[in-house]
């Protein structure tokens, strides 16, 4: 989301202020390697997410329609907003004219509410997934999850929008040109819970519905284990005989193992899980914070702190598509496959 910070040109002409973004060359190249290494991870790895699902046949699935609709979003992050907000960052200015600046700002909250909320919707296909699995897998046709993914565009649609149609305060008028987000209140407010807050909290609740769903599936799971598997019909009316000591040992050395694989996928969910919230909360949570903030203070926040918030945001399109792929055997062997082939 275009910051938009309005610099201090000290009374100078324009062209007596080579660097209104009061970035010094060394400060310019730092800046301009990192952001594009991160615009290149963010386009080639989502890229690399859609051209799997798309060509592999064991991974089109209606499933991973929700990752390749996040990939999606998080593709046209790094293509076609990164790239015009990092020239707006270097230079202090916006010198791609009012137009395109209307456009910018509306398409980057767009894209970045669009992130968010395929990534509200992926958590809520998983927990639909584990509590209500028959019932919902049947109800899951394509259909059905084209219309939820429709949704979730129209919803981030209808978040960004407003600007354009004059929910907006002219900005301040300044000697060098900028670009920036409407600073209405009530439209700071509806953003921001449309795009951040009423999302992270569903994911949250969702996903600590998921995490002790899946412990008590384990528990289960190890508990039908220890308990020596299912009873057949002639088992019931005979007992059962002693077993032979060798045949013990290998039920022992099977329940154990039972058990490890039970425990192992249990810690797999914890951490897979974990890592989604963390990065998610940690990329987003520092910038919508000073953004509602800055709208009820407009001098509080301090220009630094809101220019790391900002870019902080779009990395999270960047952990997306390693976290939702990486612990995933067939996208890794999609990923050799389409690299190496």
């Amino acid at each position: 989301m275009d910051n938009g910070s309005i610099f201090n040109t000290s009374g100078y002409p324009v062209e007596q202020v080579p660097y209104p973004s009061g970035y010094t060359h060394a400060h310019i190249i730092i800046t301009a390697f990192f952001v594009t290494c991160l615009m290149v991870l963010i386009v080639i790895g989502n890229m690399l997410v859609c051209i799997a699902i798309a060509t592999e046949k064991n991974l089109k699935t209606v499933q991973n329609w929700f990752i390749a609709s996040l990939a999606v979003s998080d593709f046209l992050v790094g293509l076609l907003i990164m790239p015009f907000s990092l020239a707006n960052e270097l230079m202090g200015y916006w010198i791609f004219g009012t137009l395109w600046c209307e456009v910018h700002a509306a398409m980057d909250v767009f894209l970045c509410t669009a992130s968010i909320n395929n990534l509200c919707l992926i958590s809520l296909d998983r927990y639909w997934s584990i509590t209500q699995a028959v019932r919902y897998l049947k109800r899951r046709t394509p259909l059905r999850a084209l219309f939820m993914i429709a949704f979730v565009w129209v919803v981030s649609a209808l978040v960004s929008v407003p600007p354009l149609l004059g929910w907006s305060k002219p900005s301040r008028q300044t000697v060098i040109p900028t670009c920036s987000l409407s600073n209405d209140l009530g439209y700071v407010l509806y953003s921001a819970f449309g795009s951040f807050y009423i999302p992270a909290v569903v994911m949250v609740v969702v996903y600590v519905r998921i995490f002790r769903a899946a412990r008590s599936r384990a528990r289960r799971h190890v508990r039908r284990s220890l308990g020596g598997g299912a009873m057949t019909s002639s088992s019931l009316s005979d007992p059962p005989p002693e077993p032979a000591p060798a045949a013990a040992d290998v039920a022992l050395v099977a329940s154990c193992r039972r058990r490890k694989v039970a425990k192992a996928r249990e810690r797999r969910a914890v951490l897979i899980l974990g890592l989604i919230m963390v990065s998610f909360i940690l990329a987003w949570l520092p910038f919508f914070l000073l953004y509602v903030t800055g709208a009820l203070c407009i001098h509080c926040i301090p220009e630094t702190a809101f220019d790391v918030a900002f870019w902080l945001g779009y990395c999270n399109s960047a952990f997306n598509p390693i976290i939702y792929t990486i612990f995933n055997r067939d996208f890794r062997r999609a990923f050799r496959k389409i690299l190496f082939k």
